[in-house]
């Protein structure tokens, strides 16, 4: 994962995160832009951080 690209942030069970614009991050995760705020927060243990799904192609 490379800062600036858009990933998945989930946060640990039990915890309540918030996100770089103050609002709560959703239990179920939400899509956020890989940066050192999220790579602390899952350095920290607070988040889980995941690549998007690759699209599929259409034959």
């Amino acid at each position: 994962m490379q800062f600036g690209q858009p990933i998945i942030a989930k946060p640990v069970k039990g915890l309540r995160i918030r996100k770089e614009d103050g609002t709560q991050l959703p239990e179920e995760g939400d899509t956020v832009i890989h940066s050192s705020y999220w790579q602390r927060r899952k350095d920290d243990g607070d988040v889980t951080l995941s690549e998007l799904p690759k699209a599929r192609k259409q034959d």
